[in-house]
């Protein structure tokens, strides 16, 4: 700690970049992920432009290709969940995954294209106090949880006292 008592650090990056996507932040390397916005694709890429037309004129001929509005969801959301999982990688590894966007809970269909391990823990926060409470509980309890019970801990057993609490414990094939 410094001389203010502070531990850590603030690593920043962005979406589709090698640290949204391929490292490894495991245990204590990260203990939460901030996602400021959806990571839609740059939608004046010509690349991007000439793959949804090529999709929607496969479409007009074969109703079983995906549209390419819905291509375009899905690479927002393929990126999305790729970032989410930097700060939770095995089963016993915990961590916070705040989303800061308001079409979440404009749009359930966005809730419903995050990975199944995250959708269903989705919280909504109308205010950024109560939001940061529940963050604070949430780490004192993961801290002393881990320290009570070891790190042989699951994650998905730790004993939730508050239904608003971030997610915890990684995607269950890890």
């Amino acid at each position: 700690p410094n001389e203010y008592g502070q531990d850590g650090a603030l690593f920043m990056a962005v979406c589709r970049g090698k640290v949204s996507e391929g490292l490894d932040f495991a245990d204590n390397n990260a203990r939460a992920v901030v996602c400021v916005g959806i990571p839609f694709p740059a939608f004046k890429d010509t690349l991007v432009d000439l793959k949804k037309k090529y999709n929607d004129g496969r479409r007009s001929r074969n109703p079983n290709i995906l549209p390419g509005k819905d291509w375009y969801e899905i690479q927002a959301f393929r990126a999305l969940n790729q970032a989410l999982g930097r700060c939770i990688r095995h089963k016993k590894d915990w961590g916070a995954i705040l989303m800061v966007d308001d079409r979440y809970r404009m749009n359930p269909r966005y809730v419903n294209s995050l990975s199944k391990w995250v959708r269903g823990k989705v919280v909504h926060y109308n205010n950024c106090n109560m939001m940061l409470n529940s963050l604070k509980t949430f780490s004192v309890d993961m801290k002393l949880f881990e320290a009570e019970n070891g790190s042989e801990v699951d994650a998905f057993t730790a004993p939730p006292s508050d239904t608003s609490k971030p997610l915890t414990g990684g995607p269950p094939d890890t």
